[in-house]
């Protein structure tokens, strides 16, 4: 008996230290369309709203301003207004970029539509 409770407990916290924390995954920012980047050739974006989240996610970027890589061409228009989930790039999505201009982040977007 004792060893199939030993077993349940074992398999219990096999499963749920394999359980991706998602609650980052559902936050939704608004954002401001900018221009292409000089440097990189892909839109910027200005965050409007939880910024503290948004560098927690992604890290700093100089006046609240990203590169958005994965920006769906609907939505590539100068100064429409968003809601987006965004991540950091991994790896294989970063993109290369002069250094004309400042130092944006990179952002890579999970999903975007236009606000209203």
């Amino acid at each position: 008996m004792k060893s199939i409770i030993i077993l349940f407990f074992i398999t219990g916290v096999a499963f749920f230290s394999c359980v991706k924390n998602s609650s980052q995954d559902t936050l939704s920012f608004k954002a401001t369309v900018l221009g292409k980047n000089i440097d990189c050739g892909i839109h910027q974006l200005k965050f409007t709203d939880n910024l503290e989240e948004v560098i927690k996610l992604v890290g700093s970027s100089p006046q609240n301003i990203y590169i958005a890589e994965n920006l769906p061409d609907s939505l590539k228009v100068e100064g429409i207004k968003i809601i987006l989930n965004i991540r950091k790039p991994q790896g294989s999505e970063i993109v290369p970029c002069t250094s004309f201009g400042p130092a944006l982040t990179l952002i890579h977007v999970i999903g975007a539509t236009k606000f209203y």
